[in-house]
């Protein structure tokens, strides 16, 4: 055959169908590692969250403070800041999705390639769950202790 004659040359002879699999199996492994490497970034920028609400909180210790003296118990606080900075994060996390849907949707309709829902919900999930950890964590660190000391500071 031709691939035996030309093997000197150092000629390989494939099919077309063949090359593009091999082809296609590259590029799903460069996609596959870049999706792995901005979920763990994404997971990291989860912590930057957990930091911000934790200065946010602390920014606010008079605030909060004010609506202790009034008559809210510090479980009702935790969980007011708790569901505001939650709310604020599913809002981030579905602008993030709906951005992403239409920067990539001109690839999915052309194409006849399979979407990996499983992996993206998976990763999603991670970065709320992350996420949710580090919200509870601010906002159980920065109200502990009294906060009417923080309203006579003011």
């Amino acid at each position: 055959t031709l691939s035996r004659n030309l093997a000197d040359f150092a000629i390989d002879l494939s099919g077309a169908a063949e090359r593009l699999a091999r082809f296609k199996t590259v590029e799903h492994t460069y996609l596959s590692i870049f999706q792995l490497l901005c979920g763990l970034s994404l997971i990291l920028g989860s912590v930057g969250l957990g930091l911000v609400v934790l200065l946010n909180v602390l920014d606010r210790r008079a605030e909060l403070a004010m609506t202790r003296a009034v008559g809210f118990s510090t479980t009702k606080i935790k969980f007011i800041v708790f569901i505001e900075h939650t709310v604020l994060m599913l809002a981030g996390i579905l602008c993030g999705c709906v951005s992403a849907a239409i920067a990539v949707f001109p690839v999915i309709a052309s194409s006849a390639s399979e979407i990996p829902f499983l992996s993206l919900i998976s990763i999603i999930s991670c970065i709320a769950a992350s996420a949710l950890v580090w919200i509870y964590f601010a906002t159980s660190t920065a109200l502990k202790g009294p906060l009417l000391d923080a309203l006579r500071n003011e």
